[in-house]
């Protein structure tokens, strides 16, 4: 079955969505799938056309054409990706994220899937929204957790009965969690220095916590648009000193930095079911995040970790200093929380929820869905 794979950014960008689709394409690829991929440029300097694992992949400038082009150079690059389209002549379109390449694609009449990552923003529930209107065209919907399922049958109840969720996962890692370090916790805020993550409020959760545990230190492990301004931020509450910027890792070093990290903070203000509370809790460790979207989905409040509502830097202080005063506790959540990843969101689980969803629209293989 031949796919055409559209992601606005993919690997070596690194972020939860690329991560997961650097996880899927390739055990796709190994069932079978022909991909070509299609994805944009963004900040770093990578060539217009590689290879993954013998699929192609083109790179195009959507973020920056939407961005400052005209017209005319829109149009321009709408015909170029049409044409690609039409060489490769897919089964099917798989929007894999929903962003500027969203705009430029169009499948032509080819079956077309589209996986909803994140919570949809209200200015996106209007029908004349791109996204509304991408949904609303797609022959199949897939969510990264059972809560944005329900949210799209509530905003769209034409697509209850396609539209399935397939949870974020990831393959469990070669190195085994060891035991939450001894002495002060030191706290991992994982993924990438955007507003949605809500750095912020970890950063103005510190001096309440220094205050009661002095040695405490936080990482951040990602980059972004904000570091320099959570770097700031840092200096104004007089954190600076017990905050460290690792910037972007990669995937080997954010098993070791998580083996390093007595918990992970994770305030973000929206989400879909982030890959790196995956990764926290595969790797044993328990996790403080706010009761945002797909969270509960892989927190679970009072077992695997402790919820807290967004905007609080009091109750985030409070829950980290709870885990910190009490370390059988946190070593218990790790435990579960370990026990839910690996049962819950095991890699194999997630491609064959992909895998069931391309046969829908595979004529070789239609048959094998007959009854699901």
């Amino acid at each position: 079955m031949k796919v055409l794979l559209v992601a606005d950014l993919f690997s070596p960008y690194v972020g939860g969505i690329e991560v997961l689709a650097d996880r899927v394409v390739p055990a796709l690829q190994k069932r079978g799938t022909d991909f070509m991929i299609v994805t944009g440029h963004h900040y770093l300097h990578l060539p217009d056309e590689a290879i993954l694992n013998g699929s192609k992949m083109y790179r195009f400038p959507f973020r920056a054409t939407l961005e400052a082009g005209g017209p005319f150079q829109i149009l321009e690059l709408r015909k170029r990706v049409r044409k690609l389209i039409a060489d490769f002549a897919p089964d099917l379109v798989h929007h894999f994220s929903t962003g500027p390449s969203t705009f430029f694609i169009h499948s032509g009449g080819v079956p077309t899937v589209t996986s909803l990552q994140q919570r949809i923003q209200e200015n996106c529930k209007k029908p004349d929204s791109l996204i509304y209107r991408t949904l609303e065209e797609s022959d199949w919907i897939t969510t990264c957790s059972e809560y944005l399922k329900r949210e799209v049958e509530a905003l769209l109840p034409g697509k209850v009965g396609t539209c399935a969720a397939v949870l974020n996962s990831i393959p469990l890692p070669e190195v085994a969690p060891v035991p939450l370090p001894a002495g002060a916790a030191r706290l991992l805020a994982l993924g990438r220095l955007t507003d949605q993550k809500g750095f912020d409020i970890a950063i103005k959760a510190m001096p309440e916590i220094l205050k009661n545990a002095p040695e405490v230190t936080l990482r951040f492990a990602g980059d972004g648009p904000l570091r320099e301004p959570l770097a700031a931020l840092a200096s104004e509450f007089g954190v600076q000193g017990s905050i460290e910027f690792l910037g972007t890792i990669g995937r080997d070093r954010v098993i070791e930095v998580l083996n390093e990290s007595s918990m992970v903070v994770m305030p973000s203000r929206w989400e879909g079911l982030p890959v790196a509370a995956v990764e926290a809790a595969v790797m044993a460790r328990p996790i403080v995040a706010t009761r945002v979207d797909g969270i509960p989905e892989i927190v679970l409040d009072g077992e695997t970790g402790l919820l807290i509502d967004t905007e609080s830097p009091q109750q985030l202080a409070a829950a980290v200093c709870r885990l910190n005063q009490n370390r059988e506790l946190a070593e218990s959540m790790g435990r579960r929380g370990r026990e839910h990843a690996r049962t819950h969101f095991s890699l194999a689980t997630c491609v064959d929820g992909y895998e069931r969803v391309y046969r829908r629209f595979d004529p070789e293989r239609v048959g094998e869905i007959s009854g699901q």
